[in-house]
């Protein structure tokens, strides 16, 4: 039976709070039809909603000595497994205190494509790159599959495969006496099912898609493998078979076309991760578009999208009728737009989603932080990390498992019962970063010894080659965040100059961090000299005040390839060789005697009536304007911002498009 949501007009697969609190009429209940209607009426959502984190910064982090690919949690064993690119994987126990580090395996050589968790959480298998005498790119690469013991974290056996393993996945019941396991071909459309404990074992089945192969999950409750591959194809397959399970009679479709199961190879998305519902009967995917969509699991129907695409997120931020609470200061999310464009290109990480325990939530990243929402009410309940600003969460997982606590008691009558603690966590990579974080219902603690770190326990000592890395990438960020242009504001209006970083840039780095830190607000142009120049720089408004950054006089930069021999110049001022301070200048006229003595660092590129009509104020006989002429400010525009101005001016475009094409659709 279908309901219709009144605001999608989908199906909505009687998703109910009946259903996700997982309470089901007895049947004495069937008889009583007023009874029936109340219940299914009845919202716990704010009740399942205490066991869910609801911090606003994440409380700690741990590192690995590489990026942090992926992270899963065993709530029956209380057991966090991390992996990260250099092969390794850790774990880790969950206690009182977050997270105690427990050890850590080289799993791989090289790397790990894929780890995953059987249904009760005690096995976890991983794939990966193993070099022999060599490494993969010298054809010396050997592919496995490796099975651990969680409890015990010890490896259990080792399996060689003839392919490049893209994704692994436990694909038979927990109670299972021959627990079976799928690896999909990264370069085929073929994925293998094995018996997990034997090292040798002969492949049980092969499920072939008509592309390559992208993401699988394993339904536990109905026995069924659900998988997608590269043109967006989802299947259902019995996973000892290969093929469709035609004895179960719980689905509520004869035939593919009568689900939306081809609508992404319509639409031309890629699902990159599946997960399912507890209960088996909901299953939701992250897809290439950054839309999250929710399926009912037995009727194939789309149930729910959560659209996630930069245009969307640009538009409500910058529309006035977007959401208030997910609104940032325009730094911040120019910042944050930058990091998710470089995100973008990089294929290797994807982001996944997860439901919460009762099936009312959906968990997911974006780059606003990591989305709780009900997928009922498709309200948003709260971002997790909406104010961090320097992470990109991608992978995540949920823990909302009770530990036994063992240091307090209760006193009920005469004896003592230990008491389950409650304590939800998200824990999260996120992008191009070497640790993972945890969002729990604490914000970060005050840290009073001076000697602690923080909330980034440095739980590792970095390689020589991360330290150069890091090294590297400070380099080239700082390389981007050179200013090449600057825009003075004076009274008289706007002088745009370009600066030139490359030839001279102790006078470039002097102009910009002035400039950044409101040093010229509010100055004087307190010389002009008609048919010269017009000086300003000094805070003073005299000409004999002014310094340097650094606090004292700095050396000239004077480049040969940069000259006064055309008006229009901005310079330096001095008192002499190597006297450089705050003060500068600009030209109104070729000035080739100037050549030398004072560093060029820049040239007017817009605004020169506004420098001819400053030059042509009255001034005394000393040269000093008659009537104040100030600069206002002066903004500089690095190289990363002005990269940065017109991919937002595309993406504005874009999201103007869209809007529009929404009025249109609404109004048709």
């Amino acid at each position: 039976m279908e309901a219709k949501n009144p605001q999608t007009k989908q199906p909505i697969d009687t998703y109910t709070t009946s259903h996700a609190s997982g309470v089901r009429p007895s049947k004495s209940h069937k008889s009583d039809p007023k009874r029936a209607k109340k219940r299914q009426k009845t919202d716990l959502s704010h009740i399942y909603q205490e066991n869910l984190p609801n911090g606003n910064m994440y409380e700690l982090s741990y590192m690995h000595k590489t990026t942090v690919t992926d992270i899963v949690m065993s709530e029956s064993t209380h057991f966090l497994i991390t992996s990260s690119q250099d092969g390794n994987i850790k774990f880790w126990k969950k206690d009182q205190e977050l997270v105690e580090f427990v050890k850590n395996y080289q799993a791989h050589n090289e790397s790990i494509c894929a780890i995953a968790l059987s249904g009760d959480g005690t096995r976890l298998v991983t794939s990966g790159v193993d070099s022999v005498g060599g490494s993969e790119d010298d054809g010396q690469a050997v592919y496995t599959v490796k099975l651990f013991d969680v409890v015990a974290f010890d490896m259990i056996s080792i399996k060689q495969v003839d392919f490049v393993p893209h994704f692994v996945e436990f694909v038979s019941n927990s109670d299972s006496l021959q627990p079976l396991i799928a690896v999909g071909s990264r370069d085929s459309q073929d994925i293998q099912v094995f018996k997990a404990e034997e090292s040798d074992a002969e492949r049980i089945s092969v499920f072939s898609h008509v592309d390559k192969v992208q993401c699988l999950k394993y339904n536990e409750v109905y026995d069924v493998v659900i998988s997608a591959d590269q043109k967006g194809i989802i299947d259902y397959w019995d996973p000892r078979t290969g093929a469709f399970p035609k004895d179960q009679q719980a689905f509520k479709f004869d035939f593919k076309s009568d689900t939306d199961l081809f609508k992404f190879l319509e639409i031309g998305s890629v699902p990159s991760s599946i997960s399912l519902s507890r209960d088996g009967r909901f299953f939701a995917m992250a897809c290439s578009d950054k839309t999250y969509r929710v399926f009912g699991f037995l009727t194939g129907k789309l149930i729910r999208e959560f659209n996630e695409s930069n245009e969307v997120i640009l538009h409500n931020q910058t529309s006035p009728d977007g959401p208030r609470a997910t609104k940032l200061e325009k730094k911040d999310f120019d910042k944050r737009m930058k990091v998710e464009r470089d995100f973008d290109k990089h294929a290797l990480f994807s982001p996944n989603i997860v439901f919460d325990e009762t099936g009312t939530f959906v968990i997911y990243t974006t780059l606003l932080g990591i989305k709780v929402v009900n997928v009922i009410s498709k309200e948003v309940i709260r971002v997790l990390g909406l104010v961090e600003n320097t992470e990109r969460f991608v992978r995540l997982t949920l823990y909302q498992g009770r530990l036994p606590k063992i240091h307090k008691t209760t006193v009920v009558g005469d004896s003592k019962s230990s008491v389950d603690e409650l304590d939800p966590m998200v824990i999260a990579t996120a992008y191009k970063k070497n640790r993972f974080y945890f969002f729990s219902r604490r914000e970060p603690a005050e840290m009073e010894d001076p000697s602690n770190y923080g909330r980034d326990i440095f739980n590792e000592k970095m390689h020589d080659d991360t330290r150069a890395a890091e090294a590297a990438a400070e380099a080239a960020k700082a390389k981007q965040n050179i200013a090449e242009k600057a825009i003075i504001y004076t009274t008289m209006g706007e002088i745009h100059v370009r600066l030139y970083p490359d030839e001279c840039s102790r006078t470039v780095e002097n102009f910009t961090t002035h400039s950044k830190n409101k040093y010229y607000d509010n100055i004087l142009f307190h010389r002009v000299v008609k048919s010269f120049m017009i000086q300003t720089g000094d805070p003073q408004g005299d000409g004999t005040g002014g310094e340097s950054i650094w606090g004292s006089e700095f050396e000239d930069e004077c480049h040969p390839s940069l000259n006064h021999d055309e008006p229009f110049i901005l310079a330096m001022a001095n008192r002499g060789p190597h006297t450089n301070g705050s003060q500068f200048y600009i030209s109104t006229v070729p000035c080739p005697w100037l050549n030398g003595k004072h560093t060029v660092f820049g040239k007017v590129t817009k605004g020169r009536d506004v420098v001819r009509a400053i030059e042509s104020v009255r001034a005394d006989k000393n040269n000093r304007p008659l009537i104040d002429v100030k600069m206002q400010t002066i903004k500089v525009i690095t190289r990363a911002e002005e990269e940065e101005a017109r991919k937002l001016k595309e993406d504005a475009e874009r999201a103007n498009a869209v809007a529009e094409a929404e009025a249109k659709k609404k109004s048709a």
